[in-house]
């Protein structure tokens, strides 16, 4: 019991920082740039702008708490640690096979008519503009990351079996991302679900970091071709979705052999630097 108490204790504060820093700077964003004149060319860029800013600083604020209470850095415990080029080369192929997969999905006339808030997401998250695109989502991916498997899927993992800690991993995620929509809350369980294995059977956060980075890249080349529905999109969707099993058969085959401690609901997360 003590174990559990020390864990909810944890993401009451880990998610709670979170949740008063993203607010925080909605109202900073709102009082000091939407309506000024001066700062129309910031607010045309979205609100991307104040996720990079929060991103860093929610960075700098878990990295500052957990050296100083827990003498551990984050970054660590995240398992921020290389991977070989055969790994690296099938995240890669994988994250643009999971990118196309979706985008194609959302095509079907069905999903467009019934649920319009994925396009409606889709087209706040990318944004128009390359380099900034770039810029939002190196710094974004990284932030999520550390911050979903590093810090509360870690936590979880401490004292819940692995499926048990994916599952409410996807919830939370849900909640706090999508308000607990439940189409978009059933594809951020999906990408829950993806992202923690590949970061168990990897061993390292640099999987999943990279993985959002090539994933999000493939929604902005697709989502600007804007491909129409028909018997090609539906041979894609099913080459892909046969590739993708495929691909995470082969990440599981050739998982880092300590990584069979979060199978059994077991991990030891090392002290900081």
């Amino acid at each position: 019991m003590k174990k559990v108490a020390v864990m909810l204790g944890n993401l009451v504060w880990i998610i709670g920082l979170y949740l008063i820093s993203i607010q925080t700077m909605f109202k900073l964003w709102d009082l000091w740039v939407v309506g000024r004149e001066s700062m129309q060319a910031i607010e045309q860029i979205n609100f991307r702008v104040a996720i990079i800013a929060h991103d860093l600083i929610g960075l700098l604020l878990y990295f500052v708490i957990f050296k100083l209470f827990y003498k551990k850095s984050i970054f660590k415990m995240s398992r921020l640690v290389p991977m070989n080029a055969k790994t690296t080369g099938i995240i890669v192929v994988l994250s643009i096979l999971m990118g196309i997969w979706m985008m194609c999905l959302v095509r079907i006339p069905y999903i467009q008519e019934h649920f319009p808030q994925f396009n409606e997401a889709f087209e706040f998250l990318l944004g128009r503009n390359v380099a900034f695109f770039i810029v939002f989502w190196i710094v974004h991916s990284f932030y999520k990351e550390i911050f979903f498997r590093g810090l509360i899927f870690n936590q979880m993992q401490k004292v819940l079996p692995t499926y048990l800690s994916i599952f409410v991993l996807g919830i939370i995620y849900g909640g706090l991302f999508f308000d607990w929509n439940p189409a978009l809350s059933a594809y951020g369980m999906l990408g829950a679900v993806i992202l923690c294995l590949i970061y168990i059977w990897t061993g390292s956060v640099w999987s999943t970091i990279l993985s959002e980075f090539v994933l999000f890249s493939t929604y902005f080349a697709i989502y600007r071709i804007n491909p129409s529905f028909g018997t090609t999109l539906v041979i894609v969707i099913l080459l892909c979705s046969v590739m993708i099993i495929y691909l995470m058969y082969l990440l599981w085959k050739d998982r880092v052999p300590s990584q069979k401690q979060f199978e059994s609901g077991s991990v030891e997360i090392s002290d900081g630097f």
